[in-house]
């Protein structure tokens, strides 16, 4: 929690934010502003937590798409020594789907190219594959294939999105 002093100096509203009450209190005893009075506030997200929630809620939202579109979600955020696989999900025609989710709040970029996939992306990918198959021997048999999911935010509530299916088929 922080708290937030207010109050009024020559006709002006003014504000001061303090970590703790006891600071807080000591200024507004102090300061030579009309009507002074702490209140507490709620902290605002760091950038690394506003960032965290960001990635939750579009990882989220893609999974809602997928399950919209037919897919069945077998797995989320499966973790393997060579990295996370953001989604793991059956699609209609029985393909085991491999699934990153990137997202962007930078309209000026739009989405990005599916193509540009790295060697060492390329690499890690197929890496957290086999470490899945070699938990999950009941989808062995079933034809693979890695894809992507893009979100471009446009509020809190609202994206567009971009499905590109098979970002690692052949060059």
């Amino acid at each position: 929690m922080k708290y937030l002093v207010t109050g009024t100096k020559s006709g002006k509203e003014k504000l001061k934010k303090f970590a703790c009450r006891e600071d807080a209190e000591a200024f507004a005893e102090s300061c030579k502003w009309d009507d002074a009075k702490v209140e507490r506030i709620q902290d605002e997200p760091e950038d690394e937590d506003r960032e965290s929630s960001m990635d939750v809620r579009a990882k989220s939202a893609a999974a809602r798409y997928l399950e919209l579109v037919g897919y069945d979600i077998i797995e989320r955020e499966y973790g393997t020594p060579a990295g996370y696989i953001d989604i793991i999900a059956e699609d209609e025609d029985g393909c085991l789907v491999f699934i990153k989710v990137k997202h962007s709040s930078l309209f000026k970029d739009g989405f990005m190219p599916a193509d540009h996939l790295a060697d060492h992306e390329r690499a890690a990918r197929e890496a957290q594959a086999a470490w899945f198959f070699s938990d999950a021997d009941q989808f062995v048999e079933m034809p693979v294939r890695f894809d992507e999911i893009h979100l471009l935010i446009c509020g809190t509530d609202r994206a567009m999105i971009r499905h590109y299916a098979n970002v690692m088929g052949c060059k």
